[in-house]
């Protein structure tokens, strides 16, 4: 979908706080928490206001006795790129970084015969008492009007008539670039009224409303949805009285019938009636900016649409609970049977699940080898080798024996001790069967590892490019994932350990850590690892250390971020069978924690699937304390696949293959003959993908999350 997002004010600052940089960053850090998702799955322009900022500046430069004031289209120029700038910058922490952002300076037209210019209207600058606000009104010749309890200036606020950058929007969009544009309503300009001036352009003391400005950009990209986020969480009937009522959806002519604040939702309305009208494929959302999500799955806030079966509707009165963060909403948010009147809502969580693009890549690779095309999948971490023959044995005697029934929940016991020796022999520290909780696979242990220790609103470090299970989990259980990034060099990939240290903020909770990486096979220096260690120790942070590859090594020993003194009680070690032994269909994994939190574990076992397979738990026993040969095996196949990719890859033109000494997987970096940017080579290889004409069948869903070079 392409959707038009407007900030408002509180998504730069809040009422009564003081306009610091700092603030604002902070302010807009949570907004980009917010926005990271949609920009993730759609086309996003992001519009924002710029009142107090203006009024900042221009107090600033009155300080200033050498110069005259800026005027008001100057100081909007300004704060555009002020705003953008942090905008671009903190929304482009939380993406791939490959994914481009661009703020644009844009334009807005008026009309000089605008009867606002009498009468205005428009809030900007910080707000006063009544007294201070009416001497700065006397001093500098100011109009100034009540806001809730504040007293602000107000200016001009002419009708928004078009938004002179649309053509370098679209094609930026269709880019695949996220714009930041619009900023303040645009910076406002009008041709001479005169004869001689017809064709001369240029600025006007005036504040464009932002919102209507936005249904103008809204209406001239043709977007599909256009949110307005504020600080309520949808328009309400009688604001501010006991009679109050939210407003869940409405026609334009039901709402061109209701009376709004002039200085507020009045504007904010009357730009969803004109976006709906115009655009009736299209729908106004107007909401609360950390409901985002739900807005754009039409599950809060007040939606605007040309067609409705009801004037209006309103949503029951419920007790509201912070929804800091939300993963875009899906299609199955909300069902209606249309043949009665059944609404099935499903929980707002549902909202917020993210998927592993791999599997849906792994249907269109099944649809595509239906056709008779032969498939050489790299789109999942499998391994079309033979799980051991002494493991298959080890399982068909447990159920020959009777292990079909229910067993503990923190699984058998044999396999808890074996476990707990193998994994502390390898890793030098000491673990029990206390420390080990068995689970059908490694997924489940990130799973748990969130409900056992994330509040609602923590903050999560994962990597990315990396497990996309990580995000989807962060998110469910209703926190921040805060993603770090690779850094490339001529060794394979590092840690950007300056943007992790970056990211740490009083609500970290957790750092998720995966050595021996999956997608790009990045393994730590001891050194990174240790810093990994320190931030942990420092910022009292647990650790989730995905260890899924820990023995699927080349050359080398593995060492593990637990081993690092004051580690071992602040680890949780996710172990799977999958990789080492080819058993990614059994469904098997372990958990290594402190006793305590395995305890928990364990009681999440019982509550979820009651235990793992019991005769698979068996087969995992066999796996772990059997012959080793057919591991070896494995592994040894595997490393003769890798050497045969790092040649291919490796006398290619144009392309840097490390030769990775461990993992299943590999990311070569590829040079930019053309000098060109990513986002065009990445619009080629999709119509390569889509078309089959190169022997590759790529998926737009697997073409996310790579870092850049």
């Amino acid at each position: 979908m392409r959707i038009v997002v407007a900030l408002g004010g509180n998504a730069l600052l809040r009422r009564g706080e003081p306009m610091t940089a700092d603030n604002q960053r902070a302010n807009v850090r949570t907004a980009a928490r917010a926005l990271a998702p949609i920009a993730r799955e759609h086309e996003l322009v992001v519009t924002h206001g710029n009142g107090p900022q203006v009024g900042l500046l221009e107090l600033q430069a009155q300080a200033y006795a050498g110069v005259s004031p800026y005027p008001l289209d100057i100081l909007g120029a300004q704060t555009e790129g002020m705003i953008g700038y942090l905008i671009e910058q903190e929304l482009g922490n939380l993406l791939p970084e490959e994914q481009p952002l661009a703020t644009l300076l844009t334009m807005t037209e008026v009309d000089p015969d605008d009867p606002a210019f009498a009468d205005p209207t428009k809030f900007v600058g910080p707000v006063y008492d009544e007294a201070t606000a009416r001497a700065a009104a006397a001093e500098h010749g100011w109009v100034v009007k009540q806001d809730g309890p504040y007293w602000r200036r107000v200016v001009p606020s002419p009708r928004p008539m078009r938004i002179f950058e649309i053509r370098p929007i679209d094609l930026l969009l269709r880019a695949g670039c996220v714009v930041i544009c619009a900023g303040g309503g645009g910076i406002p300009t009008m041709f001479g009224s005169a004869p001689a001036e017809a064709n001369v352009l240029g600025g006007v003391e005036a504040v464009i409303d932002k919102d209507l400005a936005s249904a103008v950009l809204a209406r001239e990209l043709a977007a599909d949805v256009f949110v307005m986020a504020t600080d309520v969480p949808a328009v309400q009937t009688d604001w501010g009285m006991p009679s109050a009522r939210e407003v869940a959806a409405a026609s334009p002519q039901w709402l061109r019938a209701q009376r709004f604040a002039a200085g507020s939702m009045g504007p904010k309305v009357q730009a969803a009636i004109e976006f709906a009208e115009a655009n009736p494929r299209g729908r106004s959302v107007i909401g609360s900016l950390e409901d985002i999500g739900a807005l754009l799955a039409g599950t809060a806030g007040t939606h605007v649409l040309a067609h409705v079966d009801e004037p209006v509707t309103y949503r029951p009165p419920s007790d509201r609970h912070d929804r800091s963060i939300h993963h875009l909403g899906s299609h199955l948010t909300t069902r209606t049977r249309r043949e009665g009147t059944t609404t099935v809502a499903f929980a707002e969580r549902i909202s917020r699940l993210g998927t592993e693009t791999a599997f849906a890549v792994s249907l269109a690779a099944a649809a595509w080898g239906a056709q008779g095309h032969r498939i050489y999948p790299f789109h999942l971490g499998d391994i079309d080798l033979a799980t051991p023959l002494n493991i298959r044995e080890a399982m068909d005697r447990a159920v020959a024996d009777g292990k079909t029934g229910y067993c503990p929940g923190p699984g058998i016991m044999p396999l808890r001790e074996a476990l707990a020796e193998d994994v502390s022999l390898r890793r030098g520290i000491t673990y029990g069967p206390d420390n080990i909780t068995i689970h059908p696979g490694g997924k489940p242990v990130i799973t748990k590892f969130t409900q056992a220790l994330i509040e609602f609103g923590d903050e999560v470090l994962y990597p990315n490019p990396g497990y996309p299970i990580y995000e989807s989990q962060i998110e469910f259980i209703g926190a921040h994932p805060m993603p770090y990034r690779y850094v490339p060099t001529e060794t394979g990939f590092r840690i950007d350990l300056d943007q992790v240290r970056s990211l740490i903020t009083p609500k970290t909770k957790a750092i998720i850590y995966n050595d021996l990486q999956n997608p790009i096979s990045a393994e730590s220096t001891q050194q990174e690892k240790e810093a990994i260690a320190q931030i942990a120790i420092e910022h009292d942070l647990w650790v989730l250390s995905d260890e899924a590859y820990f023995e699927m090594r080349y050359s080398g020993t593995s060492s593990s971020i637990a081993s690092i003194p004051g580690m071992q009680e602040r680890t949780v070690i996710l172990y799977t069978f999958s990789k080492k032994f080819a058993m990614t269909g059994w469904r098997l994994g372990a958990a290594i924690a402190p006793a305590e939190l395995s305890a928990v574990f364990g009681k999440l076992n019982t509550n979820n699937e009651s235990c793992t397979t019991h005769f698979v738990q068996w087969a995992g026993v066999e796996a772990v304390r059997g012959d080793q040969a057919g591991a070896i095996a494995i592994r040894d196949a595997l490393q003769g696949r890798r050497d045969a990719a790092y040649e291919m890859l490796s006398s290619m033109r144009g392309v840097i293959a490390v030769q990775a000494q461990c993992d299943l997987l590999s990311l070569p970096r590829c040079h930019r003959r053309d000098g060109g940017q990513g986002d065009r080579h990445a619009a080629g290889v999709r119509r390569a993908g889509a078309q089959g004409d190169r022997g590759v069948l790529l998926h737009p869903a697997a073409l996310r999350a790579a870092p850049a070079g």
